[in-house]
C-alpha cells in the first residue's frame, strides 16, 4: 500500500501577514516609482492622462500628487524659462554692512526692501554676503544696477557684485536613487557618475544677447 501524504493549509492571517505585508510593500513602491517616473514624462497636471499610463485610479493619482509626495519629501515645481518670457537673468551678490539697519529683513527699511526681482535669496553661513539670483525685462538691465550701485553709495550695502546668467541647467530627477521604504534620499556617491540617464529638458538659454 502507498503512503499518503495529506498536506494541510491553514487559514491563520498571523502566518500569512508578514508575507502579504512585504509583497503590497513591493507593490506600493512599485506604484510610486513608476507614478514619478510618468510624471517625469508627461507632467502633473492631467490626472486622467497619469492614471491610463500608470494603471493607477485618477483618483489615487490626484492625492498622491498632491497629498502623498509632500509627505515624502517630494516636490514638484515648473523649470520657467525667463527668457522666452523677455527677462534676462543673472547673480547677484551683496555684502551688508554699513548703515544697512534693517538689512535683509522685508520690510525693515534695510537693503532688501530696496532690491527688486529677486527669484531667490541665500545667505552664506557665518558671513554677511548673500547671494541672489534675479530676473528683470532685458531693458531693465542697466538701470537694475545702477540702482543697486546707489544702494552701496548711500551706505545700505558695502559692496555688490553681478553675473549675467546665459543659460541654467536643472538636474533630472532620479527616480531609482530614492527610498520609497523609508523616504529619503538614499544616493550611493561612488556610482552616482557611471549614472546619466535624463529624461526631458534640463537646461536652456535664458539670455538673448
Amino acid at each position: 500500500m502507498e503512503p499518503e501524504f495529506i498536506f494541510l493549509f491553514t487559514s491563520d492571517p498571523v502566518s500569512f501577514s508578514p508575507i502579504m505585508s512585504e509583497f503590497e510593500r513591493l507593490q506600493r513602491r512599485n506604484q510610486d516609482y513608476v507614478l514619478l517616473e510618468t510624471i517625469k514624462q508627461v507632467g502633473a497636471s492631467n490626472y486622467s492622462l497619469i492614471a491610463r499610463l500608470t494603471g493607477l485610479n485618477p483618483e489615487t493619482v490626484r492625492y498622491k500628487v498632491s497629498k502623498q509626495l509632500a509627505k515624502f519629501g517630494l516636490d514638484l515645481s515648473i523649470n520657467v524659462n525667463y527668457s522666452e518670457l523677455g527677462f534676462s537673468m543673472g547673480l547677484l551678490t551683496i555684502t551688508a554692512g554699513g548703515s544697512s539697519n534693517g538689512g535683509a529683513v522685508p520690510g525693515a527699511g534695510g537693503w532688501l526692501d530696496k532690491v527688486q526681482y529677486l527669484l531667490i535669496m541665500g545667505k552664506c553661513v557665518g558671513t554677511d554676503k548673500y547671494v541672489c539670483l534675479y530676473g528683470i525685462p532685458y531693458r531693465f538691465k542697466k538701470k537694475y544696477l545702477e540702482t543697486i550701485s546707489a544702494l552701496k553709495q548711500k551706505g545700505l550695502i558695502e559692496d555688490f557684485e553681478s553675473t549675467e546668467l546665459y543659460w541654467i541647467r536643472y538636474p533630472p530627477f532620479r527616480s531609482e536613487l530614492y527610498d520609497f521604504d523609508a523616504k529619503s534620499w538614499a544616493v550611493d556617491w561612488r556610482k552616482i557618475d557611471g549614472t546619466a540617464q535624463e529624461a526631458g529638458v534640463t537646461s536652456f538659454s535664458v539670455n538673448r544677447d
